[in-house]
């Protein structure tokens, strides 16, 4: 969780500002508003992956946006 945050403040804070906490603000519960984070973050990384590299990979989206509920999970399993 805390290499997310780190590893990219720009990015980390836009993603903050501009989804999360107004995902938050409407109503939903904070294990959704980090799913669909990642969700966006996911697509941007694939994005600026594949039009240099001229291909396209579902799979690496797929893991990518899999490690919010492994956070989710972890989270939980730290608190008990």
């Amino acid at each position: 969780n805390e290499y997310w945050r780190l590893w990219n403040k720009p990015v980390h804070n836009f993603l903050v500002r501009h989804i999360y906490y107004p995902l938050l603000r409407k109503g939903y519960s904070k294990e959704v508003a980090l799913t669909v984070v990642f969700f966006f973050s996911a697509l941007g990384h694939e994005y600026w992956a594949s039009v240099p590299l001229g291909f396209f990979t579902v799979w690496t989206m797929v893991f990518f946006i899999l490690q919010a509920p492994l956070m989710i999970v972890q989270k939980k399993l730290d608190m008990v």
